[in-house]
């Protein structure tokens, strides 16, 4: 059965109804950066996220190949999560 992080691990993936820390463990996952209005059709931020889900699944769908990932698990891919960061400067 494919381990599902968003069950398995809630607390990572289901925001709670107040604002907390967690504890995060080490883990291995993918990542991009960069800025971008989401809902723009050529965005920056929305080719790197087609990018992104296109190397989950290719990850996800090797198990069917004659190549075998070290460590490989089967997965459920899990939903993007975003940090948005607001930049501010001090001008002198």
């Amino acid at each position: 059965m494919a381990y599902n992080f968003r069950k398995e691990q809630k607390e990572l993936y289901v925001p709670g109804k107040s604002p907390s820390l967690i504890n995060v463990p080490a883990m291995k996952y993918l990542t991009v950066r960069g800025h971008g209005d989401p809902n723009q059709e050529n965005s920056e931020y929305k080719k790197a996220i087609e990018k992104l889900y296109a190397v989950a699944y290719t990850i996800k769908m090797s198990k069917k190949g004659t190549y075998q990932i070290p460590d490989y698990f089967d997965f459920v891919v899990p939903p993007t999560r975003r940090t948005m960061v607001a930049r501010w400067y001090h001008w002198n």
